[in-house]
């Protein structure tokens, strides 16, 4: 689900949605009052776009905190795919090598961490 709201309305939007309603059920009615809190919370056109996308149902909002650890995973592999090594990846988050190939699922180079 993380990947899907953020590919629809946008990682920012979707940070915002989870900080409100993380770790619930959200109803995403056709109504102004659905209109009116979404584009509170995550702005007027990502709010357009979840009723175009959910209008009539329920979505489950992920935890704020797996929305953090999706959004820096996702970072890492693009940094990884631009090039940065696993100690660069590391050092710039904070991480040991190994978290950083547990998070790329990739082996474990011999003799690092």
């Amino acid at each position: 689900m993380i990947d899907e709201l953020i590919a629809l309305i946008g990682e920012e939007a979707f940070i915002k949605l989870a900080c409100v309603f993380g770790g619930g059920k959200l109803y995403i009615g056709a109504t102004e009052n659905t209109v009116k809190k979404l584009t509170i919370v995550v702005g007027e056109e990502a709010a357009h776009k979840m009723i175009r996308a959910y209008s009539g149902g329920w979505i489950d909002v992920p935890k704020y905190i797996a929305a953090e650890l999706a959004t820096r995973n996702r970072r890492i592999a693009q940094d990884c795919d631009a090039g940065l090594s696993l100690n660069e990846l590391a050092r710039k988050y904070e991480l040991s090598q190994r978290q950083i190939c547990y998070v790329l699922k990739k082996p474990i180079p011999f003799g690092h961490d």
